[in-house]
Formats: C-alpha cells, structure tokens, sequence
C-alpha cells in the first residue's frame, strides 16, 4: 500500500541574498569558491550571530558568499503526529 501523497502546498521559494542574517536560525549558505552549499545554523552568542563552520565559530557578518533562508523548521514530534495522520 502506497501513502497518500501530502496534500500541503509547496512553499515558496527561498529568497537568495548576499547580506548576511539578521536572526538565528537554519540556512543555506554557499561560499564563492565552494562547490556546494550547506546547510548551517545561525546561532546568537554573546550578543553576536555566530555560525559553526569548518570546526570554529565564524560570525555571520565575517562570511562572504550567498544565503538563502531562514528554514521553516517544526519540532520532531510534530512532524511525527502529521505523518500518522
């Protein structure tokens, strides 16, 4: 038996911008040189947006390249529940 195929619209699509966030949150953010984009989570620390980034903290305003978010995110058990639905 197949699931019923989720019936939510799409949302849309992520605005892409050059400027670093102003907010904690979940990202997409792309390094000119890079080859790919990751995913990382901006996080506030000492009154500073901070990203975890190649195995140190890096502040946003630091970072050049391209971001696209912030990600909608729902708790784990939320998702859960609308799945058994």
């Amino acid at each position: 038996m197949t699931p019923a195929p989720d019936k939510r619209p799409s949302p849309p699509p992520l605005e892409t911008f050059t400027d670093p966030p102003t907010q904690p949150g979940w990202y997409w953010f792309k390094d000119p040189i890079a080859f790919y984009t990751v995913m990382v989570e901006v996080q506030e620390v000492n009154g500073q947006l901070m990203v975890w980034l190649l195995r140190k903290d890096h502040p946003v305003a630091d970072l050049k390249g391209t971001w696209q978010g912030p990600l909608a995110t729902v708790p784990v058990s939320q998702h859960i529940e609308e799945k058994k639905r």
